[in-house]
């Protein structure tokens, strides 16, 4: 009976080995069906402050696979250097994230697949953020400038904002936001007024004054009514410290701006045209003369910052929609947004 049982035991160990071998044989790649290798992937590069001007040593670097699970981590050395390696069999998303203390911690998705060069630009936790508008009655209606600013502040972290509708001192309040600033604060500065290009400047209105210029076209400056030339703007800009300014221009025939302030470091500057062509409101087709709205290029720049889309990304998309809408109906002029940007920080993909 014994016997009769250690067969038994035998022939089904025997019958599992050759289980686990058929197994084994399946797993096995087969000719010309090679499996899963380890290979290796490398992310290297620098990590700088936000202005692009500070090397930032001692930063941590860590890397993390699709799990969560730490996989490597390096410390950047006195240049800011840092690279990182990781063996594995699979092609997918893997994070990487940088901290170091008084700097925002930041993080970007990576594939695990070559060697890659990716610098990281951390900002300055003491650095403040200020946001400043200039806005003509008759050009855009306070609901909107308060919605751009309720973004910025609330949305953005901005510090300080400040709204100045029908302006008559603009240079005063320039001055005032340099007495404030330093080389690492961030400057978001928004125009937004009825313009025109004249002797090689884009002026734009900013005051339309109390003897009936509202809703004109500019032509000069009139009694009463303040305007902003582009060459006076670039000349306050070169006062200020901060190496991140950020620009919008919300004016026909804007494009003065963006010559006068395009190659400048740390200097981005957007025109919602350029000199030779107007600029839309978005509610065009059914407003009258002298009403106010909002700019077309403005509302669909804002809507997609709202979205959590970077500066570039809002840029291209209210370009692109700003075009669509001016061919859709087939006004006078035509419209070209026009961009350059000397900053090194991507504005609004972090914050």
């Amino acid at each position: 009976m014994k016997r009769k049982k250690i067969c038994q035991i035998g022939i089904l160990v025997i019958l599992s080995l050759g289980f686990v071998g058929i197994l084994k044989t399946l797993a096995m790649p087969w000719p010309g069906y090679p499996g899963p290798t380890p290979h290796e992937f490398t992310y290297k590069g620098y990590v700088y402050d936000h202005t692009g001007s500070d090397d930032l040593s001692g930063a941590f670097v860590y890397m993390y696979d699709d799990h969560g699970n730490q996989v490597d981590n390096d410390i950047t050395d006195s240049n800011g250097y840092y690279k990182l390696t990781h063996y594995t069999c699979d092609y997918t998303t893997y994070t990487i994230e940088v901290s170091k203390t008084y700097y925002h911690p930041q993080s970007i998705d990576v594939y695990s697949s070559g060697i890659h060069n990716y610098n990281f630009y951390l900002e300055n936790t003491l650095a403040d953020k200020f946001a400043i508008f200039f806005y003509a009655s008759d050009a855009i209606e306070d609901t909107h400038i308060y919605t751009y600013r309720n973004r910025l502040r609330d949305g953005e972290g901005f510090d300080y904002t400040y709204i100045h509708k029908d302006v008559n001192d603009w240079k005063a309040k320039m001055s005032y936001i340099d007495s404030m600033e330093n080389e690492n604060d961030f400057i978001f500065i928004y125009l937004a007024g009825h313009g025109t290009y004249s002797n090689s400047d884009s002026i734009v209105r900013v005051n339309p004054g109390n003897d009936g210029y509202r809703g004109a076209m500019v032509t000069d400056s009139e009694p009463t009514t303040v305007d902003i030339k582009s060459s006076e703007f670039e000349t306050e800009i070169n006062k200020l410290e901060s190496k991140n300014i950020l620009v919008v221009v919300e004016s026909c025939f804007s494009g003065g701006f963006y010559e006068d302030l395009k190659y400048k470091s740390g200097v981005q500057v957007i025109t919602s045209s350029d000199k030779y062509n107007a600029a839309y409101f978005y509610n065009a087709v059914e407003m009258n003369i002298g009403d106010a709205d909002e700019g077309c290029f403005s509302h669909y720049y804002f809507a997609k910052i709202y979205s959590g889309g970077s500066d570039s990304v809002a840029f291209s998309y209210a370009r692109s929609k700003t075009l669509q809408f001016v061919d859709y109906y087939d006004f006078d002029y035509e419209q070209n947004p026009l961009r350059y940007d000397g900053t090194l920080y991507p504005w609004f993909r972090y914050w």
